[in-house]
């Protein structure tokens, strides 16, 4: 089948690891149209790694000898509009980043992150729970033996005030953190790669890229409960206190015992297995499909 993917380019986006998935498919010829933001452009710490992504046209971009037979909106504005030159073709939104809530132009299918939202209530019958995922080529183990680690505990992630405050509970504990933002793809898995700790926090509440990947990459996950953990029947989660201040204290009782973190960490590398994007992007063709 014909795919054209729309979205925003850039490389450590879900939209770039869903097109790795799409591509890779045998059965699927991609094309991917929308804004370039492929040089990090934006980012205050950037790593150029030659992994920049390009689109191959913008949001209206038209073929005259190729025809989509479904165009797929992900985590993009532009999903309020059809494609002038694909009007009678399927239109499908896969929206990741942010609770949903609202109907963004006339889409045959949503596949939501979040199994919650007022959309869930307005148009059931369209609605597909679809959480992120992670890429085994690239969130790979850890090589670095637990002990040997530099941080106890890493993020990378926007400097948020909740972020920034949990992080200094954490220093004051006397544990030692890694915090960044804007690293490409080698760099960010090698962050996670010399730490023991992932800190897993949402602003909306949606189970985050990084849980996923940092379960993969072999951190133990010390997360805020999410909503839909239970659905997703998690393991090897640490979760936060309820006094977010006890957190640092939390946090270093954890790692005075590294067996148990060990333990931990062996259960969600084991849950997180088939939770690959070729995975979430097989779940959209195959409904495309009718299977």
């Amino acid at each position: 089948m014909k795919l054209l993917l729309a979205c925003e380019h850039h490389p450590i986006t879900p939209a770039r690891f869903m097109a790795d998935a799409f591509e890779a498919m045998p059965d699927v010829d991609l094309r991917h149209i929308g804004t370039n933001r492929g040089d990090n452009t934006g980012f205050s710490n950037i790593s150029h790694d030659g992994i920049e992504w390009h689109s191959q046209g913008e949001y209206q971009h038209f073929w005259s000898d190729w025809r989509p037979d479904l165009v797929l909106y992900l985590d993009t504005i532009y999903a309020y509009y059809h494609h002038s030159g694909y009007r009678t073709v399927p239109h499908y939104w896969y929206h990741i980043e942010g609770v949903m809530d609202n109907l963004m132009g006339d889409i045959s299918r949503y596949f939501h992150a979040a199994s919650y939202g007022p959309n869930w209530n307005k148009i059931p019958e369209k609605m597909t729970w679809l959480p992120p995922a992670y890429d085994p080529a690239i969130h790979t183990p850890s090589p670095i033996p637990w002990g040997e680690r530099e941080y106890d505990v890493c993020l990378i992630s926007r400097p948020h005030r909740k972020r920034l405050h949990t992080l200094d509970r954490l220093r004051a504990a006397g544990l030692s953190v890694h915090h960044d933002y804007g690293l490409t793809v080698a760099d960010y898995v090698a962050a996670y790669h010399n730490a023991r700790i992932s800190l897993i926090e949402h602003e909306w509440g949606i189970v985050p890229m990084r849980t996923f990947e940092t379960a993969a990459t072999g951190n133990l996950l010390l997360s805020q409960w999410f909503a839909d953990y239970d659905k997703l029947d998690i393991k090897g989660v640490a979760a936060y206190p309820d006094d977010i201040e006890q957190i640092g204290i939390v946090a270093r009782e954890l790692l005075e015992r590294p067996e148990e973190c060990k333990a931990l960490v062996a259960q969600s590398m084991e849950w997180v297995k088939p939770h690959t994007y070729a995975a979430r992007a097989r779940t959209i063709i195959d409904w495309y499909k009718g299977k």
